[in-house]
């Protein structure tokens, strides 16, 4: 996983947490996560995440 810090939140903020699935190929997928500060609407950080999984036997 990928993260990139841009700003540091205080203990006493709210925080936002999205993810999108940005798609996949094959047994690969990959997804985006924002987190951003809920009062202010500050990116705080991104993280983006690869995932591989083993295909299911069709038989």
């Amino acid at each position: 996983m990928l993260i990139m810090l841009d700003n540091v939140p205080c203990w006493q903020d709210e925080l936002e947490i999205s993810a999108k699935l940005l798609g996949g190929k094959g047994a690969y997928n990959g997804t985006l996560v924002h987190v951003k500060n809920k009062a202010s609407g500050v990116l705080i950080a991104e993280g983006r995440h690869s995932l591989f999984s083993k295909r299911v036997s069709k038989i």
